[in-house]
């Protein structure tokens, strides 16, 4: 899902991802199951430049390994040409 805070300026995007292959189709040590929630914020500045910020949660079970989740924090610039 996604909002314009600002028309054309600011928005903020939220989502939900699942990965949950067939157990049987996997090799030891392959993810069972992946979780992914995600949130961001966009700032067009310009035509041209943009800045963001996206917050990330995962949470991974795997076959013979132990589980694994945590937050993750992205910082993104670009420039346009």
């Amino acid at each position: 899902m996604y909002y314009y805070i600002c028309p054309e300026k600011l928005h903020a995007h939220v989502g939900y991802g699942i990965d949950d292959p067939l157990d049987r189709d996997l090799a030891p040590g392959q993810a069972v199951r992946n979780d992914t929630y995600f949130a961001n914020l966009i700032w067009d500045i310009g035509k041209h430049f943009r800045v963001a910020e996206e917050f990330t949660y995962r949470k991974t079970a795997y076959t013979l390994v132990p589980n694994n989740d945590g937050f993750g924090l992205q910082t993104q610039v670009q420039f346009k040409f």
